[in-house]
């Protein structure tokens, strides 16, 4: 794989206007927020196991389900920009702490993955778990030869994006949100969104040069197994995941956390059982105190060699 151009002082760029204060080290205040936030997660975890004997299981694939339709009915573009009365949250990075806006991670990501389709340059790109579609219309206008797809669980989200890819320009919200120019804003009217669970996906086998999952494989772990299946299934040559692996979560706060919302527990080197092999991994990216998300990017088996387009499309 080429070397991909992520160096933290670009990201850092794209971080900075959700930035609103940045901590010195050894600040008592931002010593207080950790503390504070390692006895809550710890109190957490030890009554999780009481309320999952009448609740059953935190990331049933239904409620996963009706939980984003409303988060997703009630979503609208604005919260996107880095607006200072917006809940802040105690973010890492780099070894400093700092309060932010929680858009500014995603911002991150989506800069992340406009350099990895520059650098892979693929002919087609899934995203699983595409919500509104946020990152798909970015990256559509951005680049506008690529065949984009998404497939989301929630009709809310689904209905919203195609709504928003029937407009003839992007929402004023969404355009100042996006960390790079766009190209074509027309190609948004071209990415095709579908409705349906990771765990069968309605593709055929290598459907796509490039699948990516950002924060949606966390949802997923009642039918983890099923859903990395499928997505190496339908990757022709690279899979891209932004998700919280317990390479990074397995510890204090963040071992806590995960085990009160059963987030994702896969690690990096369980992808080999899928056919994925980790070709690169950043752990260096922002992220909040009590939940790491990282990138990593895996090869998929019998992949081609970029600038080949899809090997076997659907």
């Amino acid at each position: 794989m080429e070397a991909v151009d992520l160096a933290n002082e670009a990201l850092a760029e794209v971080y900075a206007p959700y930035v609103h204060r940045r901590f010195e080290a050894g600040d008592p205040e931002w010593a207080d927020r950790v503390a504070q936030a390692r006895r809550e997660w710890r109190r957490r975890r030890l009554t999780a196991g009481l309320k999952r004997l009448w609740r059953g299981p935190p990331r049933r694939p239904d409620r996963v389900k009706a939980s984003y339709e409303q988060i997703w009915g009630r979503f609208t573009f604005r919260e996107l920009l880095p607006d200072p009365g917006r809940k802040l949250y105690a973010v890492q990075w780099g070894g400093q702490g700092m309060l932010a806006n929680a858009w500014g991670v995603p911002r991150v990501h989506l800069f992340c993955l406009m350099r990895l389709i520059e650098t892979l340059r693929p002919a087609s790109v899934l995203e699983v778990g595409s919500g509104r579609g946020l990152n798909l219309l970015a990256l559509a206008a951005r680049f506008p030869d690529v065949r984009f797809a998404g497939i989301e669980l929630s009709e809310r989200g689904c209905e919203a994006a195609r709504a928003v890819a029937a407009q003839a320009a992007l929402p004023e919200e969404l355009a100042q949100f996006i960390p790079f120019e766009p190209r074509d804003v027309n190609a948004i009217r071209r990415i095709a969104f579908h409705g349906g669970s990771a765990a069968k996906l309605p593709f055929g086998p290598n459907a796509f040069d490039l699948v990516f999952t950002r924060q949606a494989l966390e949802q997923m772990e009642a039918i983890r197994g099923a859903a990395l299946s499928e997505i190496a299934r339908v990757a022709a040559r690279y899979t891209v995941m932004f998700e919280a692996f317990r390479d990074w979560n397995d510890t204090g706060m963040k071992r806590d956390r995960a085990a009160v919302t059963g987030y994702f527990r896969a690690r990096i080197a369980d992808l080999r059982a899928y056919g994925l092999e980790p070709v690169l991994v950043k752990a260096d990216l922002p992220h909040k105190i009590y939940m790491q998300v990282g990138l990593v990017v895996s090869q998929a088996a019998g992949g081609c060699a970029p600038g080949e387009g899809t090997c076997d499309a659907a």
